[in-house]
């Protein structure tokens, strides 16, 4: 009994321990929910349309690898914005972020769109109109990159546990439900939209207070910072895209 009283100190006394403890807290229990969705998509959908959700739930694995590699750069950068205080410029550089991802995410969809007669033919898929409808996840797909970033470079772990565990509860509920009315994989995929978009609105109110504090530009504002943390991102994130890609490939 001791010796467990004084490791719960020690985790309730170190943020670290403690941050660590409560994130892998979240993820380990959405976890859970990913995979009951999983049984639940196996026992609603045929074995052609279970197959047909995991060969683009494959695609996007593939498609999300430059989205975790700079996520991991934009955590680092993060944090060191936060050491400098500098709460203007991390409102700002998440605004532009967001914004550039929305812009990807549209231009891959839009790729996806004009090959759809290649994609449907390479994975023997007949029914086209899912081909659009997962064109339309993947345009949001990458929404969320900033905000999970941020809450994590913001040692808001708590509220990176909370969200987790709200997103994949969605991502249970939701989809499931589209597919139990009858929407098949088409309704599996809209539901994941959906789910992301509103995990996004979710994860802006999780960051408000952080954001309030930056309203204001400091005096010794340089509009140029921005393009400096865009190229640190870069350099940052070559090394890493390497050893991501070779794991999920």
């Amino acid at each position: 009994m001791f010796i467990k009283d004084t490791i719960s100190k020690k985790i309730a006394n170190n943020p670290v321990l403690s941050g660590t403890f409560i994130v892998t807290v979240g993820v380990f229990v959405g976890g859970i929910f990913s995979y009951i969705l999983q049984i639940g998509l196996g026992h609603l959908l045929s074995i052609e349309d279970f197959g047909t959700f995991n060969a683009f739930l494959s695609l996007s694995i593939i498609f999300g690898i430059p989205a975790g590699v700079i996520s991991t750069s934009l955590i680092k950068k993060v944090s060191e914005l936060l050491a400098q205080n500098d709460f203007f410029t991390l409102r700002k550089f998440f605004w532009s972020f967001t914004k550039l991802s929305l812009a990807l995410g549209t231009v891959l969809s839009l790729l996806f769109i004009l090959l759809n007669n290649q994609v449907s033919t390479y994975l023997n898929i007949q029914h086209t109109p899912v081909i659009f409808v997962f064109a339309v996840f993947l345009a949001f797909s990458f929404l969320n990159v900033a905000t999970l970033s941020y809450l994590q470079g913001l040692l808001r772990f708590k509220a990176f546990a909370f969200l987790s565990l709200v997103s994949q509860f969605l991502r249970l509920v939701i989809p499931l439900g589209l597919v139990y009315a009858g929407f098949a994989v088409s309704g599996a995929y809209a539901g994941l939209t959906m789910v992301g978009i509103l995990s996004f609105f979710i994860s802006i109110l999780l960051l408000n207070k952080n954001f309030k504090a930056g309203l204001n530009p400091p005096q010794n504002f340089d509009g140029i910072k921005l393009t400096r943390l865009y190229k640190g991102l870069l350099l940052f994130s070559i090394p890493v895209l390497f050893i991501n890609s070779g794991i999920a490939l």
